[in-house]
């Protein structure tokens, strides 16, 4: 199937819709962008002209071969209903995707009940910026009818399909949230507390966190933490100081109350410090957190 010659309807203007957009309207491909509201709408115009944008499925006057529903979570079901309701028996063999990380392909049942190939494609990436260069070598994990032009279109996105259990969909999901929005949450604490200390981010951040990354990525650790600092060291008095220094901002001790908690256990469950220190260190940050 050549990607560049197919209809494709995206539907969803958000950062993962019009991060498709990009990439389409790059790769020359036919596609058509659905915008339920007048914001989405503007937005996308600084994307792509108007030609290539509808106001709402009805709108849709022949079926594409592709559907992707870059939709929120509890939207997709609905979405999938109103497709089967519209299209009916016109979505057999058509492809119908949405990019839920958590969600299975069953959310599209009801066109999966007019023949439609039901998809969840996920993109393990974060999409903070819209652009057709978020897809640029990233993993994605796939599940639902998936066949060999399914393989050959994560490919044409420039990425690595991964067939992901459908019970374990969840849990994958968790890992993306855990390495992208908490990872973000950490560094963004790190990020406010070098500036209130008087130093550059920008000058100061990239290589520890590119040493952290690369240690907890070993292959020859990957049983490992490779925790560090005070609280894998077992050093009461330094977190009570740090947390000393933050009582007046509430906004930054709350995370560092939480992600000390987070590493707290982490920490134990390495066993690298005893229970008398894990029990003191929780009653702490507890405490700071009440």
């Amino acid at each position: 199937m050549l990607f560049n010659k197919i209809n494709i309807c995206i539907i969803g203007s958000g950062k993962l819709g019009l991060s498709f957009v990009d990439f389409f309207n790059k790769n020359n491909c036919n596609f058509k962008l659905i915008c339920r509201s007048e914001s989405s709408f503007k937005n996308a115009l600084k994307f792509v002209n108007q030609s290539h944008i509808l106001r709402n499925i009805s709108e849709i006057d022949t079926i594409p071969n592709m559907f992707i529903l870059a939709v929120k979570d509890d939207e997709i079901k609905t979405t999938s209903n109103i497709l089967a309701e519209k299209f009916k028996y016109l979505l057999d063999q058509k492809y119908c995707i949405h990019c839920s990380g958590m969600l299975s392909s069953n959310e599209l049942i009801a066109c999966k009940e007019y023949g439609a190939i039901a998809l969840s494609l996920h993109p393990y990436q974060t999409f903070f910026y819209s652009k057709a260069e978020n897809f640029k070598d990233i993993h994605w994990g796939i599940e639902g009818d998936i066949n060999s032009q399914v393989i050959d279109f994560i490919k044409f996105m420039g990425g690595v399909p991964h067939k992901i259990d459908t019970t374990k969909k969840i849990i994958y999901h968790i890992s993306a949230v855990a390495m992208s929005n908490y990872l973000n949450t950490a560094i963004a604490l790190g990020k406010l507390t070098s500036q209130k200390a008087g130093i550059s981010p920008e000058e100061f951040a990239p290589e520890i966190i590119k040493t952290t990354v690369s240690n907890i990525l070993n292959p020859n650790d990957i049983d490992n933490y490779t925790l560090t600092g005070p609280i894998a060291r077992g050093d009461v008095n330094t977190v009570v100081s740090h947390i000393t220094a933050l009582k007046q901002e509430d906004n930054l001790l709350k995370p560092y109350c939480y992600l000390g908690l987070g590493t707290l256990e982490l920490s134990k469950s390495a066993n690298l410090i005893n229970e008398e220190i894990y029990n003191n260190l929780k009653i702490i940050f507890e405490e700071n957190l009440k």
